[in-house]
């Protein structure tokens, strides 16, 4: 008899859960084809602009419809609940208390409060760090807790071409994420327009968000007064397009206001061979390895002197983004990912 992995997640809006789930999805159905998936979004929120990255089957439900689909499925299944910021975990209260399947409850977001980190009971408590793993222990210390890092599927991303354009003698920089408070500050633009490393920088921004329209007006500002140029490129929904983008930049250059889960975006990049330069907020720093994948910055200051090395050390650079390529195949990829969860599901026969 086959099994089965619903994953149920409250919406399939853009974002980076979403893009886990879809990646998780992609590893599971090509390293371990024997399982079915089927996926459920509890919320249509009746944008498709949003969701058009998403090329996974998935249908909209309540959670009492698949409760019925889960009962009337014959094959024995289990339940990855992917629990966004504000997902109530009661939701899941009824498949646990009538013992109809294991569920386990797979944590997205990082969220600093104890109180909004507190668990229904399930059978696994998945954080997608380390650190976000020790820190559910604390508001549900009598759970079981296991961590499983992100990950992304290489084999999509290898054969898309580098989108074609005259960078000029530039240093290419880049980030992806979503302009919000957590995320977001006029502050590090303004550092990215006025920053010298001994050549003109670029640092394009792909995102959008509530304070898009204001940080697109504030970088076009700085950017006619300082020496480098900084380029909101809005939200890009095109799976091909934003990786054809991303090809091109030199380096993946990130700073964060808090700490996160493991961003999907810098995994991307990896996938790409794009060394990831970031601030020393967890989770991320678990996956960057220092002078193999990229670096980790405690201050702006020591951000300037890592890109100021590469700018001046051009076979660096290259050696960095070979062994970022090379590092993330063979300890990133999501099929190690999708191992963990099969191996995890594997205890619960």
């Amino acid at each position: 008899m086959s099994r089965v992995i619903v994953h149920i997640i409250d919406n399939m809006f853009l974002g980076g859960a979403q893009s886990m789930l879809q990646e998780l999805y992609y590893a599971i159905e090509k390293y371990h084809p024997e399982y079915e998936q089927k996926v459920y979004a509890l919320r249509n929120l009746n944008n498709q602009d949003k969701i058009s990255m998403y090329s996974i089957p998935y249908s909209h439900a309540t959670m009492e419809k698949v409760i019925k689909k889960i009962k009337k499925d014959k094959q024995k299944t289990v339940v990855f609940f992917h629990k966004l910021s504000a997902t109530r975990t009661e939701l899941y209260n009824p498949i646990v208390k009538s013992k109809l399947c294991p569920v386990f409850a797979i944590n997205h977001t990082f969220l600093e409060r104890l109180s909004r980190n507190r668990f229904e009971p399930c059978d696994v408590i998945i954080s997608v760090s380390s650190h976000m793993c020790s820190h559910l222990g604390k508001s549900n210390p009598k759970a079981n807790h296991q961590y499983i890092h992100n990950g992304v599927n290489g084999y999509r991303y290898e054969n898309i071409i580098p989108i074609k354009k005259d960078r000029g003698d530039i240093f290419l920089t880049g980030r992806v994420n979503r302009i919000c408070q957590i995320k977001h500050s006029n502050d590090w633009l303004l550092w990215c327009s006025r920053v010298d490393i001994g050549k003109k920088m670029r640092h394009e921004y792909i995102g959008g968000g509530r304070q898009y329209q204001h940080a697109c007006s504030y970088s076009k500002k700085i950017t006619k007064k300082n020496r480098n140029d900084v380029k909101m490129l809005g939200e890009i929904n095109d799976f091909d397009h934003k990786v054809s983008i991303m090809k091109n930049w030199d380096v993946f250059l990130y700073e964060v206001n808090a700490c996160e889960g493991v961003s999907m975006a810098i995994l991307e990049a990896m996938a790409l061979g794009v060394p990831v330069i970031c601030s020393n907020h967890r989770g991320n720093i678990e996956i960057i390895k220092k002078g193999v994948n990229g670096y980790i910055f405690k201050n702006r200051t020591e951000a300037q002197q890592i890109l100021t090395d590469l700018v001046h050390n051009k076979n660096k650079l290259k050696e960095l983004k070979q062994s970022t390529l090379e590092y993330f195949k063979e300890n990133l990829d999501a099929k190690f990912m999708a191992q963990k969860y099969i191996k995890l599901v594997e205890k619960y026969k």
